[in-house]
């Protein structure tokens, strides 16, 4: 619910500046629109040549639908121009300066493009203008501080979905006139400025930004009794609701104020806002009871109250909220049972999970014919049965009714939901059989029956559904594990904890080991060592049946897992090849192509090599090593502690120690010049904590531009800023060292290998900034 009021508060932003400020051709002629079409016939053929012939005395400008690059800087020229519309047309680039010299303008929207850089400053300057819109931009820069001063008779203000920084400029309280102000998904911070005065204010949304203010200032807006719309969420608001807030303007139908820091409670009078449509106050801090008085919403149609502290029982008067489409009472602290929503028959999305009810799920609930989109009771206490009146549900996507104490047998009427895709039961204590009447449910996607007390054989229909994703584990299941469908794909599905399955497969894994002895291998041997002869039940055994807890990592090609052997003494990580992964079998190949050929103190000493047939009968490749106790390099790097710069004097005292000429054998030589570019890979990722893999990176960038192109000055504003130091240790000092590690790891990592720095090199510099650090 959290995420789906997320993506309305964008698609409300996207309603405002859409809608709410599209220009008005009233005032165009004839003469008008004949020229505005030989100016978009003569853009497709000749941009600046159009713009040249543009008749001077016309005042309309559209070019939406018109693809063609960047704002030409000869539409200064066109200086009676008073409305100019460049939205949604695919432009790029930066907004020419010579728009400012526009004077006449009165509307201008260059709004859901791709422009950059900064707004010119000479468009605050045109005093004409009454709608100022660039949402949905990628432009960055400050509000002028006078902006209220300069732009006197605006009306709509639309900046919303850019980048912009700096404060909310508080000469917006002389515009008198504004009615739209639409600041959100920006970077905007400090306080918010009183803006009470202004009486025709109609939208205020500064949500997704980053203010720094206590919520008492939404007191102010009280005044501006015209006021429909206000999003103030997702920002650094502190302070409890004030009570002020029920003073609100009756004609408000949106107010959403979620995922800040504010804490209280809902003031009495809510229900003094009748006129509102949308009200969430969801991720934040309140608590205590929810007033009766918010049954007198009775116009509402979403709410969200989930993420908070609220506690006791639903509100009876929620019966009164018939007009409720979406509910999200979800993460509280409710209790009892709930019984004051069966006439919301509006409903088509319910989430009251992670909460603390109990007794039956009432089967007025499930009478709710209208749930289309979810309903989620995950995570409380319910007790009983699933009503009979689930079969009720026919439009339903999603059932989550999972983590709760029910029990009993899944009711035959389940197979009327038609529509679902999606449905959760585990973790309760229903018992009987797979019902063959779930076969009928031939949209299921994401069926989850695991933890529970299920017995009988698996049903053979669900290998006929187009599951994407089955857990049936620890149940009480028999017999035989069907082959067709999901169950071709064992990351697909799970049976763990079902100690009576997979009879059949045994079967099935004899044949196919006696098989596969018939063929020749396509495994290469691994010379001049003894290696352990280790099967797939010795495996799966020392996992613990490749247990989740046993885990060590993952990558591309498949996941390590920690195993112990029946000698009890013998540690051992398993390298499981997910075959399913295309170049899988190839990388495992070459891995142990490499390893027969390499003999090196510092690489893992590998203990086997297992390829053969699972007990599903399907393809199983593992590589077995030694278990070094202290895991992942990506677990040290990222989850352990912060990187601390006595690691420098770690880094010198181990180099200075060890030859960096590996001893490869001459039948398989490795790069030395890889191995100084792993190294200094490794060097950048130790100081930035940024994998080479970050999202930040595009193909343009990649870390090791990223390092250097900051390098020397900029050196503080790309290492970990969790780094720890000595106390006492002088700043200018460490930033020098950390300039001087950093460029030895740029010189490690250069794209061509000749032009590497050597290893030996390496280690002479490491001994000069240690000795610098320390003097």
């Amino acid at each position: 619910m959290a995420k789906f009021m997320k993506i309305l508060t964008f698609l409300i932003f996207f309603f405002i500046t859409c809608f709410l400020i599209t220009p008005s051709t009233s005032s165009s002629n004839e003469t008008d629109v004949l020229a505005l079409l030989n100016f978009k016939a003569g853009i497709e053929l000749d941009p600046l040549g159009a713009l040249n012939s543009w008749n001077q005395t016309s005042h309309f400008c559209n070019w939406n639908g018109i693809q063609c690059g960047s704002i030409p800087p000869s539409i200064g020229n066109l200086t009676s121009l008073t409305h100019l519309y460049l939205g949604s047309s695919s432009l790029n680039g930066e907004i020419p300066e010579s728009l400012a010299q526009l004077q006449s303008l009165v509307y201008l929207n260059i709004g859901e493009n791709n422009l950059t850089g900064r707004i010119p400053h000479g468009l605050f300057n045109i005093s004409t203008i009454i709608t100022f819109a660039v949402h949905a931009n990628k432009l960055q820069g400050e509000i002028p501080f006078n902006i209220g001063l300069k732009l006197p008779n605006l009306e709509g203000l639309y900046l919303g979905g850019n980048q912009l920084t700096g404060l909310i400029p508080a000469s917006l309280s002389n515009a008198s006139s504004l009615e739209h102000i639409v600041l959100l998904m920006n970077s905007f911070t400090g306080p918010m400025p009183n803006i009470g005065g202004l009486s025709h204010l109609q939208t205020f949304t500064i949500a997704l930004n980053q203010i720094q203010d206590d919520i008492s200032f939404i007191t102010s807006l009280t005044n501006c009794t015209n006021l429909q719309l206000l999003e103030i969420g997702d920002n650094l608001l502190t302070g409890s609701l004030p009570n002020s807030i029920v003073n609100m303007s009756t004609y408000l139908s949106s107010m959403a104020i979620s995922n800040t820091q504010i804490h209280g409670k809902i003031p009495f009078g809510i229900g003094n806002l009748v006129g509102l449509t949308r009200l969430s106050f969801q991720g934040n801090y309140l608590d205590g009871s929810v007033p009766p008085s918010i049954g007198e919403l009775y116009n509402v149609r979403e709410m969200d109250l989930g993420g908070n502290r609220f506690t006791n029982q639903i509100p009876s008067s929620f019966n009164n909220l018939t007009w409720l489409i979406l509910l999200s009472l979800s993460r509280n602290n409710f209790s009892g049972s709930i019984q004051s929503l069966s006439n919301c028959t509006n409903l088509l999305d319910l989430d009251l999970s992670y909460n603390n009810f109990n007794g039956p799920i009432p089967p007025e609930i499930m009478s709710l014919s209208s749930i289309s989109i979810s309903l989620n009771l995950s995570y409380n206490s319910f007790v009983g049965s699933i009503p009979f009146e689930v079969g009720f549900l026919s439009s339903l996507t999603k059932l989550d009714l999972s983590n709760n104490r029910l029990s009993g047998f899944i009711p035959r009427s389940l197979s009327s939901c038609l529509s679902l895709q999606t449905l959760y039961l585990e973790a309760n204590s229903l018992e009987g059989e797979i019902p063959g009447g779930l076969s009928a449910l031939t949209g299921l996607q994401d069926l989850d029956l695991s933890r529970n007390n299920f017995f009988g054989p698996i049903p053979r229909f669900l290998s006929e559904l187009r599951l994407e994703k089955l857990n049936l584990s620890h149940n009480r299941l028999q017999g035989e594990v069907p082959i067709m469908g999901i169950f071709r794909n064992r990351t697909l599905f799970s049976l763990d904890g079902n100690e009576e399955l997979f009879s059949v497969f045994l079967i099935i894994f004899l044949y196919k080991q006696i098989m596969a002895r018939k063929k020749s291998p396509t495994m290469p041997s691994l010379n001049g060592n003894q290696f352990l002869r280790l099967s797939y039940a010795d495996l799966l055994k020392a996992t613990d049946g490749f247990n989740e807890t046993n885990l060590v990592g993952s990558g591309r090609y498949g996941s390590v897992y920690k195993g112990i052997l029946d000698d009890e003494t013998t540690l051992i990580a398993v390298k499981v090849l997910n075959l399913s992964i295309r170049g899988a079998s190839k990388s495992f190949l070459a891995e142990c192509n490499a390893l027969r050929g390499i003999r090196h103190r510092n690489l893992l000493k590998i203990l086997s090599v297992c390829e053969s047939i699972d007990f599903r009968g399907n393809d199983f490749k593992a590589l077995v090593y030694e278990f070094k106790e202290n895991g992942s390099l990506d677990r040290w790097l990222y989850q352990k502690i912060n990187l601390q710069l006595m690691t420098l004097a770690c880094l010198h005292e181990s180099l200075s120690h060890i030859n960096v000429t590996p001893k490869y054998s001459t039948s398989y030589m490795v790069s030395i010049q890889g191995d100084v570019y792993s190294y200094g890979i490794l060097l950048l990722e130790m100081f930035t904590k940024k994998r080479p893999t970050d999202e930040a990176f595009s193909d343009h960038i990649n870390l090791h531009n990223y390092v250097s192109n900051a390098l020397p000055d900029r050196v503080m504003e790309i290492v970990d800023p969790f780094i720890q130091t000595e106390h006492g240790m002088n700043s200018n000092k460490i930033k020098d060292c950390l300039a001087s590690v950093l460029s030895i790891a740029v010189a490690c990592s250069r794209t061509v290998p000749r032009n590497r720095i050597s290893m030996k090199d390496v280690v002479i510099e490491l001994h000069k900034i240690r000795d610098v650090l320390y003097r």
